[in-house]
């Protein structure tokens, strides 16, 4: 508002004659009353529970469902297209929030830069970021960068996966045990991550000191099952919070050194295909 006048008055909005479901074990209820108060929803409910106030904006809903906002726990949101980040970030998130999902987890990409972007746009879901965390190998390789591989079909040259990664934008973090896992921690909430995300090229070790670290500063930790050499088993056995991709947990069937072949062939569809 100029100098010197009021801010405009913003009404509150009621939704009306909807089919309420909220969420919290009730029944359903009809021709329910929502509202809506700048940014909060400060009744949700049956007509005699929720007064339309004096002035309120009146959206009729009848014939239609109420619920609350979704949330979709594994998103990956920003990638470099061209040399820079695509601009098709601000109509993904345009797109979940007309399809009532209202906060989304990020699982991999970099937080400061994606947290930023969302920030800037007029509306968005709710973003959350997680820290991708990774061991050596997952960074580098051996001749000239390339990672040698002997594979059932011969000898294979393959780029470290954390190049690909780089190349899209995103920003895995490399930990091995000679580093404090605190320095990783306290770098994942620089950036802004609520958590960590464990990637692959990590021990049962490796993955116990990242857990205690994050859970020591209040972050949660989740990770693929599994992060081959440490299966998913010792990674729950860990504490780590979650997996993600749980078909992976077929990799429980195999040892250590199928495992291990599976990764190095590139063929880690055949662990869900029993």
């Amino acid at each position: 508002a100029p100098v010197g006048l009021p801010a405009p008055v913003i009404p509150d909005i009621a939704i009306v004659g909807a089919s309420l479901w909220d969420g919290t074990g009730r029944a359903q209820v009809a021709n329910a009353v929502t509202l809506v108060r700048g940014d909060r929803i400060i009744c949700a409910g049956s007509a005699g529970e929720c007064l339309v106030p004096q002035g309120a904006r009146v959206v009729d809903a009848q014939g239609q469902y109420l619920i609350p906002g979704l949330i979709d726990s594994h998103v990956h949101l920003r990638f470099i297209i061209d040399g820079s980040a695509s601009e098709q970030l601000a109509l993904d998130l345009r797109d979940l929030l007309a399809q009532g999902v209202t906060t989304v987890r990020d699982m991999g990409t970099n937080p400061a830069a994606l947290l930023a972007r969302v920030q800037a746009l007029p509306a968005s879901p709710r973003v959350y970021a997680m820290q991708l965390v990774a061991g050596r190998s997952f960074f580098f390789g051996g001749m000239n960068g390339f990672r040698v591989t002997r594979t059932a079909r011969g000898v294979v040259f393959r780029q470290p996966p954390a190049k690909t990664m780089q190349w899209m934008g995103w920003t895995p973090i490399m930990y091995t045990r000679d580093i404090d896992p605190d320095s990783v921690v306290r770098e994942a909430q620089a950036a802004g991550a609520m958590g960590l995300k464990l990637y692959a090229q990590l021990d049962s070790v490796s993955v116990r000191q990242l857990v205690s670290a994050a859970h020591r500063a209040g972050m949660p930790v989740w990770g693929h099952a599994w992060v081959q050499p440490a299966s998913v088993r010792e990674q729950a056995t860990a504490g780590q919070d979650g997996v993600v991709h749980a078909a992976g947990l077929a990799g429980e069937l195999f040892s250590v050194e199928d495992r291990d072949t599976l990764v190095n062939d590139g063929d880690l569809q055949a662990a869900t295909a029993l």
